[in-house]
């Protein structure tokens, strides 16, 4: 299991450029994993984003006197299985 919080932060160095862009919002993400491990054979279940927590990674627009804002989102909600042997 892990647990991943960012408080929510400036998107813009310059405060002239932050007013365009806005803040990023504050996310908390819950990844959960297990897994079984036998001799020759491993398998794994995982779900990442469990919540799909709708996360900001960055904030940005195109030029210097556009206004229309760019998100770069984080990754959604994912769950998959992983299997695996040894040689």
């Amino acid at each position: 299991m892990a647990i991943v919080h960012q408080g929510s932060a400036r998107s813009a160095l310059r405060i002239d450029d932050n007013l365009v862009t806005g803040t990023l919002p504050s996310y908390t993400l819950v990844d959960l994993f297990a897994g079984f491990d036998w001799s020759k054979y491993s398998v794994e279940l995982f779900a990442t984003n469990v919540f799909d927590k709708r996360n900001q990674l960055s904030r940005s627009v195109s030029c210097s006197i556009c206004t229309n804002v760019h998100i770069v989102p984080g990754r959604p909600r994912t769950l998959g299985i992983r299997v695996g042997t040894k040689f």
